[in-house]
């Protein structure tokens, strides 16, 4: 095992509450301990920035903002701060397990030429309860077969557990813009695997946390938006590249309609703001539709074939129905995945 090799762990910060102490002490835990730990926090109110001042350990570097960023501005800023050879990123409110930059030194180990390094991981609630393992991953990918699993959503794939290259990380810009911060990981990760390849270990190394919350009306413009974004980078790549159209034209609906049934029930359970923009299940539904002819020549998409679709079409459309759904979601708080 190569045990010179250098990581630095970003994690940005915006009143990280419990969660983001218990995700310091996962990160500080690490049985591989040649690893920095850089902290970009963004204007805490909660007592997050006063705690992480507190903390006194020379492997932690605290980076402030000075005025309150967005996430996508705050996550910008990984671009500028010195980062050791190798980096990966962690949401506030993940762990690591004590094994995880040990499991990637194996595979860096034994995989110098890779470009992307993840390991298998498992989802928790808001409460750190166990939920699920993610789906299993095969031993490496390349951009067909890892484009391939975004369409058919055969590998959850998240923001936090990537190891790269911070040279490749700042070649290519960083995490791209979307709108609401979705998606732009998958063009991320596919950027990066574009000229090599991603590598993953067997182990199960982190936990992603999974929070059961509501969202507004103005964030459901957000989300169609980031899903756009994310449709219009397939379409540019498939332009030239008879390999990619084949997998776009076989996989785009069944990942248009997984993501067109993702976002309508969020909708159904989201707080309309006064005086802002308002998006409908049937909105949603022409988006798909939208989307789906602008990847594939094919015309044989209907959302509404599919029941979960239909049925928060009629709840959209129903104040009564609407409220009694909402009472139900505060019942049953397990996250719906």
């Amino acid at each position: 095992m190569v045990n010179n090799l250098k990581f630095s762990i970003l994690l940005p910060v915006h009143n990280g509450g419990d969660h983001i102490k218990l995700c310091v002490q996962s990160i500080m835990a690490q049985s591989y301990t040649n690893f920095e730990l850089l902290i970009l926090e963004n204007c805490s109110t909660d007592g997050t920035f006063e705690w992480l001042q507190s903390l006194k350990n020379e492997k932690i570097k605290l980076f402030p903002s000075f005025e309150l960023l967005d996430i996508q501005e705050n996550w910008k800023r990984i671009l500028a701060i010195p980062k050791q050879e190798y980096m990966t990123m962690i949401g506030h409110d993940d762990l690591l397990f004590p094994d995880f930059l040990e499991k990637i030194v194996e595979l860096i180990d034994n995989n110098p030429s890779a470009n992307l390094y993840n390991t298998h991981f498992s989802f928790i609630d808001a409460k750190g309860a166990f939920i699920k393992n993610c789906k299993p991953m095969p031993s490496a990918f390349n951009n067909l077969n890892f484009l391939e699993s975004i369409l058919n959503v055969s590998t959850d794939i998240i923001g936090t557990g990537y190891v790269m290259k911070s040279a490749d990380y700042n070649r290519i810009g960083g995490f791209p813009i979307y709108p609401a911060f979705l998606y732009c990981d998958f063009e991320l990760w596919y950027k990066l695997i574009s000229n090599g390849k991603m590598v993953v270990s067997p182990n199960t190394c982190f936990s992603f946390r999974i929070h059961n919350n509501t969202s507004r009306s103005s964030a459901m413009i957000k989300f169609t938006s980031s899903l756009s974004t994310f449709v219009n980078f397939v379409e540019r790549i498939s332009k030239n590249d008879k390999d990619i159209k084949v997998i776009v034209k076989r996989d785009a609906k069944f990942f248009l309609l997984f993501h067109c049934k993702g976002l309508t029930h969020l909708l159904i359970k989201t707080k309309i703001d006064k005086n802002a923009e308002y998006v409908s299940v049937n909105n949603i539904i022409n988006f798909t539709k939208f989307w789906y002819n602008k990847l594939t020549d094919l015309n044989d998409i209907n959302p509404l074939e599919l029941k979960s679709i239909k049925a928060a079409k009629i709840i959209n459309e129903n104040n009564f129905l609407q409220k009694i759904y909402l009472t139900f979601r505060k019942i049953y708080k397990k996250p719906l995945l």
